[in-house]
């Protein structure tokens, strides 16, 4: 399941890069609609471009010629690539949060924010809030990333909890601010609601420029595209794992990392394959992928509540080795809150948009979620006898305890 959400998600995040695209066209020629299969090229392109090879020469050509991009560059240069992309991004933060305390000519009260405003959906304040913290949750809805690269890193026990904690406080810190100073600085909300790119006409609103709009566009759609980069990685090494514990078919043949990148070449390939024909979408209901890819958050946090729920169901207190990050009391309360606001959470997610319901506007979220857990368990009923499962070695851990201990 988490397989399935990451690859959705992964598709999301080469949608957003395309609309960010295909908006940035759009803001300077009002005129302009991308019909269907021109945004399934742009959508391909991006895909290809963000994390995949060019060569037409075929995969079995790839190391006489390398005409490839990120994820086919020397491991040396992947982790350079997305330390920049950060530095960027936070870089971008700064940039932008100058320009419109410096450039905003308008200034709404307080009470602008905190008034009801149902939005243009048709559904009441209280339901529409709600959605829209379902959408918000996107922006923090990969934060297991970093698990899926455990085994590369020197102490997982420690750095992992704490990259997924600096995410959630960056992400934070660095947006709760000019969050706040764009929603004071808005001209016209129903504008902004039925704009092509929604954050284009909010930039134009403040600055009264096309030039500054579309440098802000162009700085965003460049941290997009490389942060696909970091998707891509994960999809590929995830799938790696699966694949190793006999959870995929044909495990022998994708469960192999390429000697000469050092990376999951065919299980990356295999993510994007999975992309490519998911985005074929695009070319039938525009509306419908928009949704499924919007609801990738909602596969995601389903893996991240299960395991969750599991361990508040275990009453004894030794389930886990001894680590750092160690809540206590309060980790059995967050465990036993998660699942639950996950489930909540959902019941939103799943709603319509907008009232009233179309065959042209419903939201196909239940049912792709149907169809992913129909899929995992026929594929379960398939494979589930050769499934392995991670190999845990007992003494290694106990080894590890007994170092750890020492050094305390």
């Amino acid at each position: 399941m988490n397989l399935l959400g990451w690859s959705v998600a992964l598709c999301s995040g080469v949608s957003v890069t395309t609309s960010s695209i295909n908006g940035l066209i759009a803001f300077w020629d009002h005129d302009f609609y991308a019909a269907g299969w021109q945004l399934y090229l742009l959508y391909v392109l991006t895909a290809v471009f963000s994390g995949e090879l060019v060569y037409t020469g075929g995969v079995k050509q790839i190391a006489k010629h390398i005409a490839v991009l990120p994820l086919f560059l020397s491991g040396q240069w992947l982790p350079r690539i997305l330390k920049a992309s950060l530095a960027f991004s936070v870089t971008g933060i700064a940039i932008v949060f100058c320009l419109v305390l410096t450039l905003r000519k308008q200034s709404q009260p307080f009470t602008f924010i905190t008034s009801p405003y149902a939005g243009t959906s048709g559904w009441n304040t209280g339901v529409s809030w709600m959605m829209g913290v379902g959408n918000s949750m996107y922006a923090f809805g990969s934060t297991d990333a970093v698990i899926h690269i455990a085994e590369e890193m020197k102490h997982p026990e420690r750095d992992i909890p704490r990259t997924m904690n600096l995410t959630l406080a960056i992400g934070f810190f660095t947006t709760f601010p000019l969050f706040m100073v764009m929603m004071l600085s808005v001209k016209d909300i129903d504008a902004i609601a039925n704009a092509q790119l929604p954050y284009a006409e909010l930039f134009y609103q403040i600055t009264d420029s096309k030039a500054i709009t579309t440098f802000v566009m162009v700085w965003v759609t460049v941290v997009l595209f490389t942060a696909l980069i970091g998707q891509w990685v994960t999809c590929g090494r995830l799938a790696l794992a699966v694949a190793r514990d006999r959870g995929l078919p044909y495990s022998n043949y994708f469960g192999k990392i390429s000697k000469h990148f050092e990376f999951p070449v065919r299980t990356t390939l295999m993510a994007l394959f999975f992309c490519a024909a998911y985005g074929l979408l695009y070319l039938f209901n525009t509306t419908a992928f928009n949704s499924i890819i919007t609801s990738a958050v909602l596969y995601l946090n389903i893996t991240y509540a299960v395991p969750q729920g599991l361990r508040v169901s275990r009453t004894s207190t030794h389930v886990l080795p001894p680590h750092p990050f160690d809540l206590g009391r309060l980790g059995y309360v967050c465990n036993l809150l998660s699942p639950i606001l996950v489930a909540v959470m959902g019941v939103f997610i799943c709603l319509p948009p907008q009232l009233p319901v179309t065959a042209q506007n419903m939201n196909y979220t239940p049912v792709v979620l149907c169809l992913l857990f129909l899929v995992v368990l026929m594929a379960w009923y398939q494979i589930g006898e050769r499934f392995e499962g991670p190999a845990i070695d007992d003494n290694v851990l106990s080894d590890i305890d007994s170092i750890r201990a020492d050094d305390q």
